[in-house]
């Protein structure tokens, strides 16, 4: 048993690593825009009527 540091370790050796940063912020932009696509499919869609009114009422209550 060498006190020898092994390779093997999942852990990157340097704490910045720039793959997993643009890996983590290429993940979240493709979140964010698939809940954004989702949340516009789901008002234009007649799938639920009752979300265009939840959506609609305080834009027009605000015109007033």
């Amino acid at each position: 048993m060498r006190n020898t540091p092994t390779r093997s370790s999942n852990l990157p050796r340097e704490p910045f690593d720039i793959s997993m940063l643009v890996r983590f912020i290429a993940g979240g932009l493709a979140i964010a825009i698939l809940s954004i696509a989702i949340i516009i499919f789901v008002l234009t869609s007649g799938l639920f009527p009752g979300i265009e009114q939840l959506v609609a009422t305080p834009t027009i209550a605000a015109r007033r």
